[in-house]
């Protein structure tokens, strides 16, 4: 009888970007053996001839992730070169579809929260509150701008000092949201932000909490943002809600949000827990700067490396700021924060930009074309100096195969609009890992960690770099970094101990990183896939037939399949011809039901249909 040989062979998986949300790849890319070989051997079987082996080339399989897109200013042309030929009417146009997106988007406003029903002595009964709150004010300094307004609203975070509601109010809003979820028997509901999840619920849902927050934000809100804005707001009754929600944030239900801006040219951040309530958490902005002799300058974490921008309030603290301003919710250590976050619009004042980058969910205007490169290049002839609009148009660009005028888009972004913008590049890092210009991907995407230290997709992207450079020192590095960072999301965490596996290939932590992986993400083919073919390397063939099994019934494609089934078969030979030394005369009907019970019948059949092809 022959030997059987092993020859174990992993291979990385480029991970796949998808601009601008960052999604995990399980696409395999590995040179296998041809099935005919397999086949043959199977025949062979079915015939009797037990002699005849097949040498097993067992293979790790590795998932890499990557998911979105980040300080010198420099000057911006009133028009970028690469967008010369649009034309007066495309922006004539498009400023007619954004004033529809914005007339659709406050009718829906206020059918959500109907400020406008208040009657006006509830208006001014406790206008009072807000004129007396005073302001502890911050200063953006930061590239790029807001989408629209930017001389009128200018780029300052303001905190409300003292508190504008009581603890005991803020109590009681918490005490709401808990008992509605209680009483109706259901978990929190969990909002994406970007890469990250966190429990919350869009406040319009939730009818007590409705209740409250709309007489709150016109009797206290409302006056508060027309007195800190009078350029912009001339009367409170001028605003509506464009949309509220309220977050829990913890480290069972998410710690964080992703880097963002608001839809909406004004916005708030209520807390509604007090710092000794949690550690950590806080609210980030990008390029934040205490306002040279205003109190209240504590609230800022000067100290915190990396994250030194981060603003820390009180129960009952108000921060607002205009809606362009990007920020994200501090990841929570310890303990629960809860807080309301929402977003205004000026109802007679169209923000164009804004509502050209996001139009509304339903539209049935046939002019207002959401899949439009016009309507976006408009944006960006608009606005030059707004980031969000390079990075929408790249991706539509992309989209429509234009790698090229994409790139074009990104770099221009990079190099004369916003030369830290993590979306920008994250995308433009994106394109040069897939032309294997890893130098420039790895500046990006190092770019990005600048900002966000705990960017895991940055730092996936830093790993699959390395690895193509063949420094598995700093692959490594990066992998570790990624499982070890609070609020990485189960399917990041599980591709990169996958890949950690896969670097540690015939040591003895490498089954625990893939068991690692396919707790974390056990619908996930790769890790159960790799976990099969390590215990085939060190010959634990039925451990390794059952995992096989198991990878068969999420197995992605026909390739994946074709080399499950190759492996499990080889896998099964040996148990087979074990047995078969062991326990001499059986007869051939034995062994194949045997080697058919060890496969699985239908696994089995996919197999002996394969060999009669």
């Amino acid at each position: 009888m022959c030997q059987h040989t092993l020859t174990l062979r992993a291979q990385k998986v480029p991970p796949s970007i998808c601009f601008p949300w960052r999604t995990v790849s399980q696409t395999m890319h590995q040179s296998i053996p041809s099935l005919r070989s397999t086949v043959v051997c199977l025949l062979m079987l079915i015939t009797g001839s037990l002699q005849q082996c097949l040498p097993l080339c067992v293979q790790a399989s590795s998932a890499a992730s990557t998911n979105t897109g980040r300080s010198t200013r420099q000057s911006t042309p009133s028009r970028p070169p690469f967008l010369a030929h649009v034309t007066d009417n495309t922006l004539d146009r498009a400023r007619r579809v954004a004033l529809q997106r914005h007339e659709k988007a406050v009718a829906q406003a206020l059918e959500n929260y109907p400020t406008n029903q208040q009657p006006p002595d509830s208006l001014n009964a406790d206008a009072t509150t807000a004129t007396a709150t005073g302001l502890d004010s911050y200063v953006i300094d930061a590239a790029g701008s807001v989408p629209d307004f930017a001389d009128q609203l200018q780029r300052v975070v303001h905190v409300t000092t003292p508190p504008l509601l009581s603890r005991d109010e803020c109590r009681n809003v918490i005490d709401m949201a808990e008992s509605h979820f209680q009483q109706n028997n259901i978990p929190w509901s969990m909002q994406t932000s970007g890469q990250y999840k966190v429990a919350g619920f869009w406040i319009k849902n939730i009818p007590a909490v409705h209740a409250w927050f709309t007489h709150l934000v016109q009797t206290r809100l409302f006056p508060l943002l027309a007195r800190t804005y009078p350029d912009f707001v001339v009367s409170p009754h001028d605003l509506c809600v464009d949309n509220a929600y309220l977050f829990k944030y913890d480290p069972e239900t998410g710690r964080r949000t992703d880097i963002h801006t608001d839809s909406g040219c004004l916005s708030f951040t209520i807390a509604l827990s007090g710092t000794d309530d949690y550690t950590g958490g806080g609210t980030w902005f990008e390029g934040l700067q205490p306002l040279q002799g205003l109190q209240g300058n504590e609230h800022a974490q000067q100290d915190a490396p990396s994250w030194n921008h981060v603003l820390s309030m009180e129960a009952g603290q108000v921060t607002i700021r205009p809606g362009g301003v990007k920020h994200c919710g501090h990841a929570v250590n310890t303990g629960i924060r809860y807080i309301i976050g929402g977003f205004c619009m000026h109802q007679n004042k169209p923000e164009i930009v804004r509502q050209l980058l996001t139009p509304p969910p339903i539209t049935d205007s046939s002019e207002d074309d959401t899949n439009s490169v016009d309507i976006l290049e408009a944006a960006v002839v608009l606005n030059p100096k707004c980031d969000a609009s390079y990075g929408l148009l790249a991706d539509r660009y992309k989209q429509n195969g234009l790698i090229e005028k994409a790139k074009q888009v990104l770099e221009y972004c990079v190099q004369h609009v916003h030369p830290t913008s993590g979306e920008v590049n994250f995308s433009l890092g994106s394109i040069y890992m897939a032309e294997q210009d890893y130098v420039k991907a790895k500046a990006c995407f190092e770019t990005c960690l600048a900002v966000d230290d705990c960017d895991v997709e940055a730092l996936m992207g830093l790993a699959h770099t390395a690895s193509q450079v063949g420094d598995t020192t700093t692959e490594e590095v990066y992998y570790q970094r990624v499982v070890a960072t609070p609020g990485a999301s189960d399917t990041i965490r599980a591709s990169a101990f996958c890949n950690l596996g896969v670097l540690h290939e015939n040591n003895d932590i490498e089954l625990h990183y893939y068991k690692q992986s396919i707790a974390l993400a056990p619908t996930k083919f790769a890790p159960r896939y790799s976990l099969g073919c390590a215990y085939a390397s060190r010959e634990s063939w039925k451990a390794a037939i059952r995992v096989f099994r198991e990878a068969m019934t999420i197995v992605p494609n026909e390739e994946g399949q074709r080399q499950t089934l190759q492996n499990m078969y080889t896998a099964a030979m040996h148990v087979v011809q074990t047995e078969a030394a062991d326990s001499p005369g059986r007869s051939q009907q034995e062994v194949l039901e045997r080697f058919r019970n060890l496969m699985g019948k239908e696994n089995f059949e996919i197999l002996a249909s394969s060999a009669k092809q």
